[in-house]
């Protein structure tokens, strides 16, 4: 699940990838074929969006950031890839449950580019890795957090500086895991 923010939102955008030692559970990007400048509310790859009322976008910055907004924007700087980006705003968050399961023997890691925009300098975003404890497909109150990473608690030296990116990790291993939330998705 990611919170809070991407690039416009408090300036972050994230790329996301799960994987665990044996395989990559997915890998995510936001390009859905935008023009330069454009944007779009439609979330690709069986995201969910995890509050209603409030606006995501996905948005190509284009040239015409490049200076004002970030570094790079034709491709995005390292370590982001592409050329969109994702904004949420407010009390937003997007989550997406896979069908792979948290076993004892492995270790899950979730891993996204995170951005500045200078624009929106605020530090305030949050990623976290949680089991479907209930099975049932989707974030809800009786899931387990298994893990959590937010920019509220990270030394500034460690966070990405403005129109910059930084790639930014959070780790669980099966074996630390809640008893609960053990061969769940």
């Amino acid at each position: 699940r990611f919170t809070n923010g991407l690039v416009d939102i408090g300036a972050r955008e994230y790329r996301a990838s799960l994987s665990n030692l044996d395989q990559t559970v997915l890998t995510e990007s936001w390009e859905v074929g935008l023009e330069e400048g454009g944007i779009t509310s439609y979330l690709p790859n069986g995201w969910v969006l995890g509050e209603a009322g409030e606006e995501t976008v996905i948005w190509r910055p284009g040239v015409a950031s490049i200076g004002s907004r970030f570094d790079s924007a034709e491709p995005l700087a390292a370590p982001a890839h592409g050329v969109n980006t994702l904004y949420l705003y407010g009390s937003l968050f997007v989550y997406k449950v896979t069908d792979v399961l948290l076993e004892a023997g492995k270790t899950f890691t979730l891993s996204a580019a995170i951005g500045k925009d200078r624009l929106l300098s605020a530090d305030d975003w949050i990623m976290e890795l949680w089991a479907d404890v209930n099975e049932d497909g989707t974030l809800d109150a009786s899931d387990v957090q298994l893990a959590r990473i937010d920019a509220q608690h990270i030394p500034t030296n460690l966070l990405p500086t403005l129109g910059h990116w930084l790639r930014k990790e959070l780790t669980i291993r099966g074996a630390d895991a809640p008893a609960a939330a053990l061969n769940k998705p």
